[in-house]
């Protein structure tokens, strides 16, 4: 913890250890080496004339370039980046690019963790408030290379302890700084300003009353309108292609114009088969109530486990391979721990026509491990 310092009572920067400064030079000496051999290269072929793969060169050396050039910057980046908490509780993450803040009065929990698997993810402050979640990133090294969990865990702790010295105080009254939180203090988790009845907004939830939630994948609010779009285009070019292709083959009888329709035809059926994609996850439901934690894909009974056999709970974003190994499809699931150590592991379906970010996966799993009981450290 630092002093006070122009209205800041908490301040923060990114202290990086001597073994991932040697990753980081090391990342950044097999972009930059290689690059710039390559235009070396290539600008000797094109003086000596004896250049065959000189375009080749060029973009090799452009590539790997380009590449150092983005992760330098993330570094400098991350070694600019000021966590701080002033003396009205505003919690401020800040950098070159971007500034992000929030009133820690208004706050209930805060954690930092990654919801990302692939190795490009991202150290990221989560903040419960009244208004539902909150989320602020931190960059990496070169682009790959993350701080430290004990450095995070460190930093989690400060943060819990400004959050409780915030929410000491009404919200409408500043926190007296004064009233530092000391290194021996409770970090802030389990005691909360939030009753246990209160509701955490969450989009997409159907009912969010006491003893029952009900969510389902949240609909974007021009999907209507898209999908309405989307049909008059394919029926107007329907209609236009089969109009060409009947004129054209009108001269060659009934049986030519039937047969050109084939066209048409087909770009009806690829129209309907997207139009239907606007459906797909229409009767998913997550539901808490007193049997538990309820999850239906369809009109079948849905799959229940009890709160009580439940011992973690995460919605995190997930990158896995295809039917073609070169290709992934990123989603976001929901993956329940049993007591046991079975998972239960859940693909929500957001297609066309849903709307569901960061905050929103943030927002839905605090809310279902509010409700169940579910109290474990979010994984990291």
């Amino acid at each position: 913890m630092s002093g006070v310092v122009q209205g800041t009572v908490f301040e923060w920067r990114a202290s990086v250890s001597a073994e991932a400064a040697r990753k980081e030079r090391m990342t950044l000496l097999a972009l930059f080496a290689p690059g710039i051999a390559s235009v070396g290269w290539a600008v000797i072929g094109l003086a000596t004339g004896a250049g065959a793969n000189v375009r080749f060169l060029i973009v090799l050396g452009a590539m790997l370039i380009g590449l150092g050039v983005l992760g330098l910057m993330s570094s400098r980046q991350l070694r600019s980046t000021v966590v701080q908490v002033d003396r009205s509780g505003t919690l401020t993450v800040a950098d070159p690019k971007r500034s992000h803040s929030l009133d820690l009065r208004t706050a209930s929990t805060l954690a930092i963790r990654h919801r990302n698997a692939r190795p490009q993810w991202k150290w990221s402050i989560e903040v419960i408030h009244q208004g539902g979640a909150w989320h602020a990133d931190l960059p990496g090294l070169a682009t790959y290379w993350n701080l430290d969990a004990d450095v995070i865990g460190a930093l989690e702790t400060d943060l819990q302890r400004w959050l409780a010295w915030a929410n000491q105080h009404q919200r409408s009254t500043p926190p007296h700084p004064a009233d530092v939180p000391s290194e021996t203090a409770t970090p802030y988790g389990s005691a909360t300003t939030r009753r246990p009845t209160d509701a955490i907004p969450v989009q997409g939830a159907v009912a969010n009353r006491p003893g029952r939630f009900e969510w389902q994948p949240p609909r974007h609010p021009n999907q209507a309108r898209n999908r309405l779009r989307f049909r008059i285009g394919v029926t107007g070019v329907v209609v236009l292609v089969a109009v060409i292709a009947a004129v054209s083959e009108a001269q060659n009888g009934l049986a030519a114009v039937l047969f050109s329709m084939f066209v048409p035809a087909l770009i009806l059926l690829i129209g309907f088969g997207i139009d239907r994609v606007y459906d797909i996850g229409r009767r998913f439901r997550i539901r808490v109530d007193a049997a538990g934690l309820s999850i239906q894909r369809s009109s079948k009974p849905p799959t229940t486990i009890p709160a009580s056999d439940i011992g973690a709970l995460q919605v995190t974003l997930s990158h896995e391979a295809t039917h073609d190994p070169h290709l992934e499809s990123s989603n976001w699931y929901l993956t329940v721990t049993r007591r046991n150590g079975e998972l239960v592991r859940t693909a929500l379906p957001l297609y066309l026509g849903t709307s569901f970010h960061r905050n929103d996966a943030i927002a839905l799993e605090a809310e279902l491990r509010r409700r169940l009981g579910v109290t474990n450290s979010p994984a990291r």
